[in-house]
Order: structure tokens, then C-alpha cells, then sequence
């Protein structure tokens, strides 16, 4: 996965439980904003009250607000970064045009699929997109600009098999398989429904099925309750105790959280595994190579901008 220029994060509260160490993707050229700017777009419509002046946009009591005022206080809300975002996209294009750069199709997907894997299932990572208020559209778009900087910069990056083994070693841990497990639940909101479920099911009711039917959180109830696999720290505390307890296509009675009353069923489980350089290796060096590339990238993009005639008529109005 690419990694150029500034981060924008996002975590996800899959199923409402998650308290931390969600999966996250990066994307490019700045933290995603509103564009303030198009609330510009607006004004040239009349005002309700015509009597009021071409330039009032509103009234209160007798003191009025002036499109003036709000036009500055858009700008100083966020118009001049998301500007500036938009110009460091145009430039790397005009800087890939030149060099005859272009980002297949084939080479695009694959990047949104090594995204795709760093999550459990494809609903987190719909819901990731969702809750960073993005769409798979807009998360391409940012991946084309990744895709066409390192292949204009990729040969000036240098990792070192020496910087690799080191990382390795000072960050050990990172790479180990930590103990998962993979579970599915059903939420409910009191107490006596989530009886009543937990008895449909130990009669044979298909436990799925029932996640669609019956389970409060719509966030995974049409996949079935799936969860996906997930380790320690990620859920609410008494959600994970349960879970963790469970055998392999073992299901819980009701279990209380803040959320409600859950019954889990566990699908599968991952043991903790020591991590082993030869397996990590190209982990490692993809980690360096995005490190690298990042700082490398934001020298070249001020050199391009330093270069470039660009006239800010925003930050003169």
C-alpha cells in the first residue's frame, strides 16, 4: 500500500465495540476536508429577502451577517488547505504527463486490494471508507496520484538489507501473529430477547440467519454477525473475555456490554507465532521503501511547487 506526502487515517467502530487497533489505510496529498469552497457556489442565488441587499445573507435581530463575513470565515475554516491540496494534485499530474507516467487499471486494483486485505471482512472496510466520508471512487483517486509519485521517484529511494534486519529486530513483536479469533454475534437490546435467541438457536436455528433477523447492529447483521478475526484490545472488554473463552463453533449465552446483550458464536482462532525475518522481510522493506519515499516526496513536491507559476487568487480575495 502506498504511503506519499501527508497521512489521513481513519478507525472504525465495527459493530459500535471497537476501542482500538482498528485496520487504517492511508491516502495522499493531504488530510481529507470539506471543500468550503464550493459554498461559493450558493451566493449567486437571490437572497430571501430582496429588500435586505445583494450583500446580506442573513439577519439577526437587527444585525446583519454579510456574504463578506462568511466567504472569510469558509477560507479560514479549511478553503486555503483544500486549495492547496488541489494544486499539489495538479502539479504531480503536469510532473507525470511530462515524464509519460500513467497507473493502469490492473496496477490500481491492486493496490485497493492489498487495502482490502488489511481488514477482516469487506464490510469494515466499507465502513472504514464510510466513516472517513470517502467513497472507493474518491480512495482510487487519491491512489492514481501515489501510484504516479513513486514511479517517478522509486528509483532515488535506497532501503538497505542492513536497515531492514534492524527494523526488524527493534520492532519484533509488530510482525508476530498475535492470537486472533474470528467470531460472528447477534445484539440485542434487553436481556429477555437475547434468551429467547440463545434458545432458538440451541433448538437448530441457523445462526446467520438469526444475525439477520434479529441483531441490533446493523453495521455486520446482513453478513451474518461476521465480525472477522480480531485480537486483544479491539473490542469491548467483556465481549473479548467471552469470546477468546469459546471453542472453535462453540456459542455464548447472553453476554452484556454498554452496546447491549451479544450472543457470540466463535468460527476460528489464530495462536500466537513468533515472527521469523525470512517471513517479514518484504513487510519490512515495503515499510522502509514508504518511509523513504514519504520524505523524499514531500522535498520533490516543494521543489516542483518552488518551480512551478502558480497565482493564488484565493488567498488575495
Amino acid at each position: 500500500m502506498q504511503v506519499v506526502l501527508i497521512v489521513a487515517s481513519s478507525k472504525t467502530g465495527l459493530g459500535g465495540m471497537v476501542a482500538k487497533g482498528n485496520p487504517f489505510f492511508y491516502v495522499t496529498i493531504g488530510l481529507l476536508v470539506v471543500c468550503l469552497v464550493l459554498g461559493v457556489l450558493a451566493f449567486n442565488s437571490p437572497t430571501a429577502d430582496p429588500a435586505a441587499g445583494n450583500n446580506i445573507i442573513a439577519m439577526v435581530n437587527d444585525e446583519p451577517i454579510t456574504k463578506d463575513e462568511l466567504l472569510a470565515e469558509l477560507k479560514n475554516a479549511g478553503a486555503q488547505a483544500e486549495l492547496d491540496r488541489m494544486i499539489s494534485e495538479r502539479l504531480i499530474m503536469q510532473e507525470a504527463a511530462k515524464m509519460g507516467v500513467t497507473v493502469t487499471e490492473d496496477r490500481l486494483q491492486e493496490e485497493i486490494d492489498k487495502i482490502k486485505e488489511q481488514f477482516s471482512s469487506e464490510w469494515e472496510y466499507t465502513t472504514t471508507l464510510s466513516y472517513s466520508n470517502m467513497t472507493e471512487d474518491i480512495l482510487k483517486e487519491r491512489l492514481v496520484l501515489n501510484l504516479m509519485v513513486e514511479e517517478i521517484l522509486k528509483e532515488r529511494v535506497e532501503v538497505t538489507e542492513e536497515q531492514v534486519r534492524q527494523y526488524f529486530e527493534d520492532n519484533k513483536d509488530d510482525f508476530a501473529q498475535q492470537e486472533e479469533v474470528h467470531a460472528r454475534h447477534i445484539l440485542l437490546s434487553t436481556e429477555e430477547e437475547a434468551i429467547e435467541v440463545k434458545r432458538l438457536l440451541d433448538q437448530g436455528e441457523d445462526f446467520a440467519t438469526m444475525a439477520k433477523e434479529r441483531s441490533t447492529d446493523t453495521s455486520n447483521s446482513e453478513q451474518g454477525g461476521d465480525l472477522g478475526f480480531f485480537g486483544r484490545g479491539r473490542m469491548a472488554q467483556e465481549f473479548e473475555d467471552a469470546a477468546f473463552k469459546l471453542q472453535i463453533g462453540e456459542t455464548s449465552n447472553p453476554v452484556s456490554t454498554a452496546f447491549g446483550y451479544h450472543i457470540i458464536k466463535v468460527e476460528g482462532k489464530k495462536e500466537y507465532a513468533e515472527a521469523r525475518f525470512d517471513d517479514a522481510r518484504d513487510d519490512v522493506h515495503e515499510i522502509l521503501f514508504q518511509e523513504a519515499l514519504n520524505s523524499l516526496a514531500m522535498e520533490w513536491l516543494s521543489e516542483i511547487r518552488g518551480k512551478a507559476n502558480i497565482r493564488n487568487y484565493l488567498s488575495s480575495n
